[in-house]
């Protein structure tokens, strides 16, 4: 599904930190050849952009908290039975079912 709204576009140029908190998150699980992924950028207020990119696992990680938690080393913001989520540098990194996203914000 496509973003709502104005401003949002596929990112210019190879990814940044995000694409690399989720090539990693990707090789803990077990996939260390990325499936298809999508990305998007939107503008950011003070300029330049926030970017997610995002894959679908297929199959969906039996115990991904336990495959993560050496990429996560310490910084998990959600360990639930619907979510995991952690930071990597400058990426927040979410697997919400089969869904694998890293996205890296506004600056300030």
């Amino acid at each position: 599904m496509p973003p709502v709204g104005d401003g949002y576009r596929p990112p210019a140029g190879q990814g940044g930190p995000e694409a690399d908190a989720l090539a990693a998150a990707l090789r803990a699980l077990g996939n260390p050849a990325a499936p298809a992924s999508q990305a998007v950028a939107a503008p950011c207020p003070g300029g330049g952009s926030a970017r997610t990119t995002r894959v679908t696992l297929d199959p969906v990680p039996a115990d991904p908290a336990r495959a993560l938690a050496a990429v996560a080393a310490g910084a998990v913001l959600l360990d639930v039975p619907e979510v995991y989520a952690y930071r990597q540098g400058a990426a927040t990194v979410a697997l919400t079912g089969g869904e694998l996203t890293a996205t890296t914000g506004c600056a300030g």
